[in-house]
């Protein structure tokens, strides 16, 4: 879901960083095909918007897969703490 809105508001780059963020975390195989399923049953339910959504993200999957791997290492806030003790 996160994925879909990102590519839907800040494109595939936003949504490369996102998937390369979470690859350690998701199984994108099984993500990939939880877009086509989203999409079938939006679409059986007549939810055009979010069958749109969710086809887009299926439809560039593989672009943003390539922006996954351009996408640099996110770092978190914290992560080395190189400040001296106070005694």
């Amino acid at each position: 879901m996160h994925l879909a809105k990102r590519l839907d508001e800040e494109g595939i780059g936003a949504a490369g960083a996102l998937m390369a963020a979470a690859k350690t975390r998701v199984d994108l195989d099984t993500s990939k095909e939880l877009s086509y399923l989203l999409y079938s049953i939006c679409e059986k339910r007549n939810w055009a918007k979010t069958a749109l959504l969710f086809n887009m993200l299926g439809s560039e999957w593989s672009e943003i897969e390539k922006a996954a791997r351009n996408a640099p290492i996110p770092m978190t806030q914290g992560m080395f703490d190189f400040t001296p003790e106070e005694d």
